[in-house]
């Protein structure tokens, strides 16, 4: 509040639930000319009783504190409006959403040979590669994806990229069995992960909550298709047998059925990462995100 006090912004643009509830609150009071909030999720959406509640009064309040709320994603307006955080006028959507849109050069082309990475991980050069690359949480749905990899039948191996929180954590017995498995491999966080995608056949997110499923376009970005929950924020990310798969939130017999069918069948594998790939490149571009960003501030 002091910062901006002496700062004194003609706009301040601010975003994530605690620095948007405070930014957009003390430049109110401030009586600073403009206000953005940048909505890049509900946490709320995957909480119960009094966390729930009061993850829905910061968000109201940050919310009823600006003019303009930029949301990340098209499903993440429609939730928004839905739970009547704010009027429907306030709320827009940059082009096709993201937060600044997929600078797809990290991405198209790894830094090494994609052979090598696997021999160094252990995983055999023909062996299908199930990926996921995200907070190793509850909310990011990785009970439903061990559940879904124990139904496959075929010589696949996951590689589960991440850090393993314990805010939302898993079930330890379940994180117990992943670990035990030599057909799971978890290398942890990577600096990398452009090269992983690459040794990918298939990225799965089954978040049951995001702003926007960025790791889906970002291994579209490297030709790899993607299977997606229909949750909020996740489901604008695939189009639905076009860059990849879409499936019932929860739902990981679906899931399962949904990994055999791009595991099983190369060329529609093939056709799905190339449109995924050229999706990406053509609706996501960073510099037009900026160009509709600026023009809002100068309004």
């Amino acid at each position: 509040m002091v910062l901006i006090n002496t700062i004194k912004p003609d706009v301040v643009n601010s975003g994530t639930p605690k620095a948007g509830l405070i930014g957009t609150l003390a430049s109110r009071i401030l009586g600073i000319r403009k206000v953005i909030y940048t909505l890049h999720g509900l946490r709320l959406q995957t909480t119960t009783g009094a966390k729930r509640r009061l993850l829905y009064l910061m968000e109201r309040i940050a919310c009823s504190s600006a003019d303009v709320i930029v949301c990340v994603s098209k499903s993440l307006m429609t939730e928004a409006i839905n739970l009547d955080l704010a009027p429907e006028r306030k709320f827009i959507v940059i082009n096709n959403g993201t937060a600044n849109g997929v600078n797809t050069t990290l991405f198209r082309n790894p830094a090494d040979d994609p052979s090598t990475l696997k021999s160094t991980l252990g995983i055999p050069a023909e062996t299908k590669v199930i990926g996921f690359a995200g907070r190793i949480t509850r909310d990011k749905g990785i009970e439903d994806l061990y559940r879904a990899f124990r139904l496959l039948t075929g010589d696949y191996i996951l590689l589960i990229i991440g850090s393993i929180e314990s805010n939302d954590p898993i079930d330890p017995v379940i994180l117990q069995e992943i670990r035990s498995r030599q057909d799971i491999i978890m290398p942890g966080f990577v600096d990398n992960i452009a090269d992983y995608y690459h040794i990918m056949d298939v990225l799965v997110l089954p978040s049951y909550r995001e702003g926007f499923g960025m790791v889906a376009l970002e291994a579209a970005a490297a030709g790899v298709p993607a299977i997606v929950s229909d949750s909020t924020g996740v489901r604008d990310a695939v189009i639905h047998q076009h860059t990849g798969l879409v499936f019932k939130t929860g739902d990981f017999v679906q899931l399962s059925r949904s990994m055999e069918e791009i595991l099983s069948n190369a060329a529609k594998r093939k056709r799905l990462g190339e449109q995924a790939q050229r999706r990406v490149e053509t609706e996501f571009i960073p510099q037009e995100i900026w160009i509709q960003l600026n023009r809002i501030y100068h309004k």
